[in-house]
């Protein structure tokens, strides 16, 4: 049994939240070809999530990190 909810309670409780999906993460070369092969999948489905928030009014939150600023040293 599928569970009904309330769009405009959902549009009034939810953001989406995309933190660092940026080049470093989604880049062929820089992963293995079994990890390239999970991230391939990410991504569409993440373009999906944003293209359904974005078209009912649901704020989105996109934080892209650079930990090279912070001196971290975390880069590749």
């Amino acid at each position: 049994m599928k569970k009904e909810f309330d769009l405009n309670r959902l549009k009034q409780n939810t953001a989406v939240l995309v933190i660092d999906m940026q080049n470093d993460f989604a880049s062929r070369e820089k992963n293995t070809p079994e990890r390239w092969e999970q991230i391939k999948k990410i991504i569409p489905n993440t373009k999906k999530i944003l293209r359904q928030a974005r078209s009912n009014g649901i704020p989105l939150i996109l934080h892209q990190g650079d930990t090279q600023a912070l001196g971290s040293g975390l880069r590749n």
